[in-house]
Order: C-alpha cells, then sequence, then structure tokens
C-alpha cells in the first residue's frame, strides 16, 4: 500500500507514501461501506468526514464497515502498523 505510483523520483528513486481511501456518498441515506475487499493487516484512520469536521480521528478495523453519512464525504488513511502487529 501506498507503493502503486510507477515514475520514479529526480535520482531514479521510487516513490512511496502513504494510502489514502475516499468515500463518496451522494444518496440520502448513510451508506455502510466496506472498508478492504480482502483480509489485509491494516486499520484505517479517519482524516476528514464532512458529517463533522471538528471530530478526533477514529480507528476502524479492516473488513469493518464506515458509516458513511448522507451526501457527505470522507478521506481515511491506512494505518499499516497494524502489520507489525500480525
Amino acid at each position: 500500500m501506498g507503493d502503486q505510483i510507477d515514475e520514479t523520483g529526480e535520482r531514479g528513486e521510487r516513490i512511496v507514501g502513504d494510502t489514502f481511501l475516499i468515500l463518496l456518498n451522494t444518496d440520502a441515506a448513510c451508506v455502510p461501506f466496506l472498508l478492504g475487499p480482502r483480509d489485509r493487516a491494516v486499520r484505517w484512520i479517519t482524516v476528514f468526514d464532512t458529517q463533522d469536521p471538528q471530530v478526533e480521528p477514529r480507528v476502524f478495523e479492516h473488513r469493518t464497515f464506515y458509516p458513511l453519512a448522507a451526501r457527505s464525504m470522507a478521506v481515511l488513511r491506512a494505518d499499516l502498523s497494524a502489520n507489525s502487529a500480525a
């Protein structure tokens, strides 16, 4: 994760960064969004949620549901430190 960039840096080094998940809900109802299609050792941390921009970051385990509010957007960041716990 975070290693999907094909380009290289100025000195030919791989470019690696954080992995983000952007969720959009245009529906009038809340949508429970499943985080991840397969098992991985990763957690997801909220960076921003338009439903409550002032809320503290929350941690969601992989393969759990994120309650994406009606007509909202959320950005989550992958926390790969879960790999060391596995």
